[in-house]
């Protein structure tokens, strides 16, 4: 074994230090006020972009990184404005599809009720003619109802006003 002491090993106290030396070392830090400080920055970002400072150090990493960051970005605001193109024509094209659909059936559903009458089958005629009428007009008030109160919301939303409770 060796008789030399490391001492990050050893559970002594430091031979430099001599007990008045570590009484005066610990008197004069406990006389003196600790100031720490802590510093923390955030930054966010909105947009497809990042600032131009940003863009100018994504440069100095690589030349012409700037420029692949901004197509990239040109490229995904097409693709995102062409799929909206789609999803409108399509909910379009089936709103479209639903009242011409509609409108057969309310005819068929007419034509029955009118021909029953015309049989002399006066109540089940009539019958079907006040649903199917009852019902077409319910539809319309419904679908009015929903539009006024969806564009009442968007608009609430958009200028920032609580919506109104409902009793």
């Amino acid at each position: 074994m060796s008789s030399d002491k490391n001492p990050t090993n050893s559970d002594e106290p430091s031979s430099d230090l001599t007990p008045t030396d570590s009484n005066e070392l610990s008197d004069s830090t406990s006389r003196r006020p600790m100031i720490s400080a802590m510093s923390v920055s955030e930054m966010s970002m909105s947009g497809p972009l990042p600032p131009p400072e940003t863009l100018k150090m994504y440069d100095m990493v690589q030349p012409g990184l700037a420029e692949r960051i901004v197509l990239m970005a040109e490229r995904q605001s097409s693709h995102r404005m062409e799929l909206e193109k789609i999803v409108i024509g399509g909910n379009s094209n089936r709103a479209n599809w639903g009242l011409v659909l509609g409108f057969v059936i309310a005819l068929l559903f007419l034509g029955s009720g009118t021909y029953l009458i015309s049989e002399n089958h006066d109540w089940a005629g009539s019958s079907i003619i006040t649903v199917t009428v009852g019902t077409l007009v319910g539809a319309f008030i419904y679908g009015t109802n929903s539009q006024k109160e969806e564009r009442i919301e968007k608009q609430e939303k958009f200028l920032g006003i609580k919506p109104k409770q409902k009793d």
